[in-house]
């Protein structure tokens, strides 16, 4: 089954108020900027393709993609920066 090789997080500088939570006197809010979907596109790609690289992989190699994205745009925009067809996430 799956398995995970190594991990890494990553923050584009100037984009801390796009993605994350509101605290409130009601609790916590997500927020996800409208904007999320383009500093995929223009970065995620390139970034995850340089991970695998220093592992030796591609993006072919991976069998199964597992995303938790925050939406549909999100998810589409993962899967264009990455080549993937619109079923494989």
């Amino acid at each position: 089954g799956p398995r995970v090789v190594a991990t890494r997080s990553h923050l584009y500088p100037g984009t801390e108020q796009l993605l994350g939570w509101e605290i409130g006197a009601t609790g916590f809010r997500v927020v996800i900027d409208a904007g999320v979907p383009d500093i995929v596109r223009g970065h995620f790609g390139r970034h995850l393709r340089a991970f695998l690289a220093e592992h030796e992989l591609t993006v072919d190699d991976i069998g199964t993609w597992i995303c938790h994205p925050g939406g549909p745009r999100i998810l589409s925009a993962v899967s264009e920066s990455l080549g993937l067809s619109d079923d494989a996430l």
